[in-house]
């Protein structure tokens, strides 16, 4: 009796997490469409088959949408700053109760602005939704195939060349350098300010990628993160330099 009463515990929680998987899925789809594989025009700029007009309409919070093409991260985002800025991480796109969470940018940073540097957060999912991807980064290789991230907003398209992937661990084991540029660096108006960034995320990183990033020159960053388990409340961090802009 006993064995099957875990059996039908068991798949229950089976049923349900594919099924929340499921609905997960549907939710983007019916969003934003698949992407293909990558189309692009003669300039190699990617099509973009979505309407951020019509998201907004969707869900107000919405800011913008996220793509790094050949890895499944195809997904709006959004901002509050509700619990917190912890508002989307149990609620999806129409902000409903979901574990599986939203793509959401810190509600510290203006993306009007935008601020220095862009955050944006979502869960490591075990079926490789949200940003489950990200843990691949630890992969020179992966990184190699997978450089270009796509941001859009009501400006239109940027892209962004990743430079760095780095782990980080408990905040509070970290020094005041280590808080600042591995899990708070938002804003950074002097080319001083964003060199320290980048000399740090440059020396925390799982390998050199060979990119040069001119502080003077190069004034807007992203960071992807999600979580890791390889140390406690661990995180992975990718970050990407602008590099172009495609308004619409």
């Amino acid at each position: 009796m006993l064995a099957v009463i875990v059996i039908v515990i068991a798949a229950s929680y089976l049923f349900f997490e594919l099924k929340g998987n499921w609905y997960n899925e549907k939710i983007y789809t019916d969003l934003l469409m698949e992407p293909e594989q990558s189309q692009g025009d003669s300039a190699g700029e990617p099509v973009l088959r979505y309407s951020l007009e019509e998201l907004k309409k969707v869900n107000p919070d919405c800011v913008g949408i996220i793509e790094v093409l050949g890895t499944g991260i195809y997904y709006p985002v959004v901002i509050s700053d509700k619990e917190d800025g912890l508002y989307y991480m149990n609620r999806n796109f129409y902000q409903e109760k979901d574990g599986r969470g939203s793509i959401f940018m810190d509600y510290r940073c203006d993306p009007e602005k935008p601020s220095t540097n862009l955050m944006f957060y979502g869960h490591r999912m075990r079926n490789n939704q949200m940003f489950a991807q990200l843990k691949q980064y630890k992969s020179k290789e992966f990184w190699k195939a997978h450089q270009i991230i796509y941001y859009t907003d009501e400006n239109g398209t940027k892209q962004y060349q990743i430079f760095a992937a780095y782990l980080s661990g408990d905040p509070e084991g970290m020094d005041e350098t280590q808080k600042r540029y591995q899990m708070e660096f938002i804003e950074g108006d002097l080319a001083e300010e964003r060199n320290k960034f980048l000399s740090a995320v440059k020396s925390w990183s799982f390998y050199d990628t060979g990119v040069t990033v001119d502080a003077e020159k190069t004034e807007e960053f992203i960071t992807l993160r999600t979580c890791d388990y390889a140390v406690n409340n661990g995180r992975i961090s990718v970050v990407a330099k602008l590099t172009g802009k495609m308004t619409n």
